[in-house]
């Protein structure tokens, strides 16, 4: 039998408490397909609890750092977490 990881990088829309000024005014933003993939998590755990595998996944926002991203990848950081410094990216 192969092994299997399932994985969810963008399950949910929560945002860190510390982060929440990065979208005052846009939070609609967060709650529409660009901040999350409504249903993805849903779909993930159905499908991990149905191939008896480990789920990996985040209930965190894309909109802060994209988690399916490489750490060298442009695209990691949105344009709202450009602004953060190195330290607290």
């Amino acid at each position: 039998m192969t092994a299997v990881l399932v994985t969810c990088e963008h399950g949910g829309h929560r945002l860190p408490r510390r982060y929440r000024h990065l979208f005052a005014g846009r939070e609609e933003v967060l709650l529409s397909h660009r901040g999350w993939d409504p249903g993805a998590l849903r779909l993930a755990g159905a499908l991990a609890a149905r191939l008896r595998a480990p789920l990996v996944s985040s209930t965190w926002t894309r909109l802060l750092v994209d988690l399916n991203r490489s750490e060298g990848n442009p695209a990691l950081w949105s344009r709202a977490s450009s602004t953060l410094s190195g330290i607290e990216r």
